[in-house]
């Protein structure tokens, strides 16, 4: 007698659960309560989780760095693994607080263009002659399309050849400045 070959139903899929989105990402966010936070003498910054472990040396970065600047600040150690989510600096006290954006500062500098002097095409890149927050500065970007990016209307934030970012508010500009930032956009 022959055997039949049979085919196995598929299972049917798990019924939802109960988790939130964060519990199903791993999402630890720290609250002020879980932790104390600590400048080295060499500057570095130090984070002791209460009841669980030290990190010797923490970096601070955003999350969502052009929509929430001082919200969602993932904590990560030298490994560069996320400890934690502070979820807003402004729930830290004064110490906390200028601490984190200490830090965030030194990964995200990001000088603000005031005013556009000139404009050069060269060599297929584009050199821009700009005043910044930071000082004068010649900026040498491979094009425009390329490292320029709109982050949210009239805001635009530019990558050079060596991966400095530079932000450009349209309504910082003087005229002259604009009228040039439109006939390169």
């Amino acid at each position: 007698m022959e055997e039949k070959a049979t085919i196995e139903e598929p299972k049917p899929p798990e019924p939802a659960s109960d988790k939130s989105l964060d519990e199903a990402a791993n999402v630890r966010y720290l609250e002020p309560e879980d932790y104390v936070l600590m400048r080295t003498a060499s500057g570095a910054l130090r984070m002791t989780l209460k009841d669980d472990k030290s990190i010797l040396r923490v970096k601070a970065r955003r999350c969502f760095p052009f929509a929430f600047p001082t919200r969602y600040i993932s904590i990560r150690d030298g490994a560069d693994q996320e400890v934690g989510i502070i979820r807003d600096i402004a729930a830290l006290d004064k110490d906390y607080r200028r601490w984190i954006i200490d830090e965030l500062e030194m990964g995200y500098f990001t000088p603000r263009v005031r005013s556009i002097k000139r404009i050069t095409h060269r060599y297929g890149g584009v050199e821009w002659y700009v005043e910044t927050d930071r000082g004068s500065k010649k900026i040498i970007t491979k094009g425009v399309h390329d490292t320029m990016t709109e982050v949210e209307p009239l805001r635009y934030i530019i990558t050079d050849v060596d991966g400095n970012r530079y932000e450009i508010h349209h309504s910082d500009l003087d005229a002259p400045s604009a009228a040039m930032l439109e006939r390169l956009i």
